[in-house]
């Protein structure tokens, strides 16, 4: 408390949080979805036998999921290897 001509003074300091709640309760909604539509790519991969792979292409680095994995013979050891080096099995 402070004291302006012996009158006491309290001070307050509002701000308005609308938009920063709007915005935090957006992305939960849009992790959510995510996350839904991970699950679903995930059956999809999952009952077709499909497989996923990723090239880094700065790193040189591939990565593959099992049915990847499982459809071209790769050996786990090999992955890690740049891309032009991979020998399928």
């Amino acid at each position: 408390m402070d004291t302006v001509n012996s009158d006491q003074l309290i001070l307050l300091a509002i701000e308005d949080i609308t938009d920063k709640r709007k915005i935090e309760e957006g992305l939960v909604e849009v992790e959510k979805l995510f996350e839904e539509s991970k699950e679903r790519l995930k059956l999809a991969i999952d009952a077709t036998d499909l497989g996923i792979w990723d090239y880094h292409p700065l790193t040189g680095k591939l990565v593959c999921d099992n049915g990847c994995k499982k459809m071209l013979g790769l050996l786990q050891p090999v992955l890690n290897e740049n891309p032009a080096n991979i020998a399928i099995a």
